[in-house]
């Protein structure tokens, strides 16, 4: 079978190929046909991750300590992280009425609405180093290769074992 092709000739590839996740288990992508040469789409350019908290500096001081980047921009409400290299910052804002998620989350708790993933090479040294830092290691962890733990301000992130 051909792929289809768009008006301008460029073929269109469809998102079947198996992949790996993070933890090295194969995962399918939903089959949806990408025609992306066919669109003008405007010129868009993911710059930065923002989580909330209702004090963003300690936030960002923890993170700041955690990854080894820089505070670029510190304001009473705003707080930004650099990485060195490049890259996509991580931005910290002041919310009012901040509730600290619970995860796993049940029915009725406040969900995470998302949580970073940080790839490391030893993962009994970046778990000390991220409870140096004033995190928390969560209670459940659905994985081996994988610790779950808890921001200042409660949320999860992920240490992961890669290469």
């Amino acid at each position: 079978m051909m792929a289809p092709r768009s008006p301008d000739g460029a073929t269109g590839v469809a998102a079947t190929d198996p992949g790996f996740g993070r933890s090295g288990r194969k995962f399918r992508q939903p089959s949806m046909p990408v025609t992306l040469r066919a669109m003008t789409l405007p010129r868009l350019t993911f710059t930065s991750v923002t989580i909330s908290a209702s004090d963003p500096g300690e936030l960002a001081r923890f993170y700041s300590r955690l990854l080894g980047w820089p505070i670029r921009i510190d304001e009473p409400d705003w707080v930004v992280l650099e990485p060195p290299h490049g890259g996509v910052k991580l931005s910290f804002q002041s919310e009012t009425y901040y509730t600290r998620p619970t995860w796993p989350a049940g029915p009725d708790d406040q969900q995470m609405m998302m949580h970073l993933e940080i790839r490391v090479d030893d993962l009994d040294a970046a778990g000390a180093h991220a409870r140096e830092c004033g995190a928390t290691l969560a209670d459940y962890q659905p994985q081996d290769d994988v610790r779950v733990y808890l921001d200042p301000a409660g949320h999860p992130f992920c240490l992961w074992l890669g290469e």
